[in-house]
This record gives C-alpha cells, sequence and structure tokens, in this order.
C-alpha cells in the first residue's frame, strides 16, 4: 500500500481564482438600470459572492489529505487532522494527465461516490509518477 500526502497546492489556487474570475465576470453581463433597488441587489451579491471566495480562499490554505492506495483498487482517504479515515475503492477509470490526475473514489461503508483531484503540484515528480503508475496499473 502506497501513501501519498496531499496539500494545497499553487494550481488547485489557480483553478479557485479562474472559477471565481469567471463567476465575477458574469456580473460585466448584467444589463445596467437606474433602479436604486437593483443597484442594492447587485452590490450585495457581488460582496456575497466576494466573501464566498476569501473564506474558499482561507480554507483552501489549510487544506490536507492523505491517500493511501493498494494492489487491490482499495485504500483509505484521510481530511485534515483527527478525522476518521474512510475506506475507499476505485469506483471508475481515472483520467490522467501531466498537469492532474482525476480520481474517481467511492466510500465503502456509504457507497458515496467522491472525486479527488491531484494536481502535480501537489506531490513531488517521483510522487506524482509513482501514483499515475499506480493508477495506470488498476484500468
Amino acid at each position: 500500500m502506497q501513501q501519498f500526502a496531499l496539500s494545497a497546492s499553487f494550481l488547485q489556487r489557480a483553478g479557485l481564482t479562474v472559477f471565481f474570475a469567471v463567476i465575477l465576470s458574469s456580473f460585466l453581463a448584467w444589463p445596467s438600470y437606474s433602479s436604486l433597488i437593483y443597484h442594492i441587489i447587485q452590490t450585495l451579491l457581488f460582496i456575497v459572492v466576494m466573501l464566498i471566495f476569501v473564506f474558499e480562499w482561507r480554507r483552501l490554505s489549510h487544506w490536507r489529505c492523505l491517500f493511501s492506495l493498494g494492489n487491490k483498487r482499495a485504500g483509505t482517504l484521510l481530511y485534515g487532522t483527527g478525522v476518521q479515515a474512510s475506506n475507499i475503492s476505485l469506483s471508475k477509470k481515472a483520467f490522467i494527465c501531466p498537469l492532474v490526475c482525476i480520481i474517481f473514489l467511492q466510500v465503502s461503508k456509504s457507497g458515496e461516490q467522491r472525486l479527488l483531484l491531484v494536481w502535480s503540484d501537489m506531490l513531488d515528480d517521483t510522487a506524482y509518477r509513482d501514483l499515475c503508475r499506480l493508477l495506470l496499473s488498476h484500468q
């Protein structure tokens, strides 16, 4: 069984920034009205989106994950500290490219489907290659 310690990365933060940039650009498409209530609603929505972005950025800064995977398509997933480890298995074929691995997981107890994005800069080069090889061997 191989373990991979994941933490927040530059590419993960860049993805979050691009996502919120697309959402914030939608404010440019709003028509211009001279109504005060319309401008108040638009301003409040903009502030709410910015607050959500700041909250998610801070949450992402503290994000940690310990992921282990064995030879039988099964392993464990642990988010944060002091949280119970979840027994998981690979549910679908993983998408692997040089920038990101998209891993489809299923929690053993509840049957819940999860998606784990592993960006290439979350791990050192050797560990990222080992993860890719391990995922390719399970396909």
